[in-house]
């Protein structure tokens, strides 16, 4: 984007990149963004409530999380190698699932932050016919 003066009028505008789209194309961009924006204030409204900031953002994402990684470090909790392996497995899918949540949680809030500026972009976009 860049500013200039329109011939010593003294008035600046603003030239901004505009995208090429196709009805269609952008439509289905549209849709893309809106789901993700409605995701995105979806995971808003979550994370200022307070059971889920208790029970999903304290003790399972971090209490739970921080309890299966001091079990996969305590070597005396099972004796038999065979038993131990797979309840060491079965840990590790565990802080698996905790790590997913976390990440899609991320994801979900980095879409709607993308989405939006996307949709200024579509706003501004010069539909095409094809």
């Amino acid at each position: 984007m860049e500013n200039f003066e329109m011939n010593g009028s003294g008035m600046e505008e603003q030239m901004q990149d505009r995208v090429h789209l196709t009805w269609e194309q952008a439509e289905r961009e549209r849709k893309t963004c809106e789901h993700y924006i409605k995701l995105g204030d979806a995971l808003g409204r979550l994370t200022q409530n307070e059971d889920f900031k208790l029970l999903i953002q304290e003790e399972y994402l971090k209490e739970e999380a921080v309890r299966l990684v001091d079990l996969l470090t305590e070597q005396t909790w099972m004796e038999e190698k065979a038993a131990r392996d797979n309840h060491r497995e079965k840990l590790h899918e565990s802080l698996l699932a905790i790590s997913y949540l976390n990440s899609y949680f991320i994801f979900v809030g980095r879409m709607r932050v993308a989405c939006m500026h996307k949709m200024e972009q579509l706003n501004n976009a010069v539909i095409v016919n094809e």
